[in-house]
């Protein structure tokens, strides 16, 4: 199970989730990484996944960032989508999704990202 807590931090976006601080302030890149990868095996561990996977189309403005695991303190750096990039989605965790994107040059990636920008199809977003 994930710490309930980073190893130091500041209170998430959304006021319930702790996230890790900048690493020069609180703590290591290894603690936060850590702390990370534990958000994320419990999140992948965690009965949410979607099946089948739905495909999805990027909403809203501004880049959609990708995120190493559901938590906004996870977020990786340099790494993300924009309005109309389609994605296909795998799993659902609280406002999150963990979604699958083909880049321009036939990369795989697989990231979290808030769930709110994706539109997914009429037929697989009803419960």
């Amino acid at each position: 199970m994930a710490p309930d807590k980073p190893p130091a931090g500041n209170v998430g976006a959304q006021g319930t989730t702790p996230v890790p601080g900048p690493a020069r302030e609180h703590g290591s890149r290894s603690q936060i990484s850590d702390f990370c990868a534990s958000v994320n095996r419990e999140a992948r561990d965690a009965n949410n996944e979607l099946s089948p996977a739905l495909e999805g189309r990027v909403s809203g403005k501004g880049r959609l960032r990708f995120h190493s695991a559901p938590n906004t303190g996870c977020r990786v750096r340099n790494s993300f989508i924009v309005p109309g990039d389609v994605v296909i989605a795998r799993r659902r965790h609280g406002e999150w999704l963990l979604i699958d994107y083909v880049s321009r040059d036939g990369v795989m990636h697989s990231a979290w990202v808030d769930a709110a920008r994706i539109a997914l199809k009429e037929s697989a977003a009803r419960p």
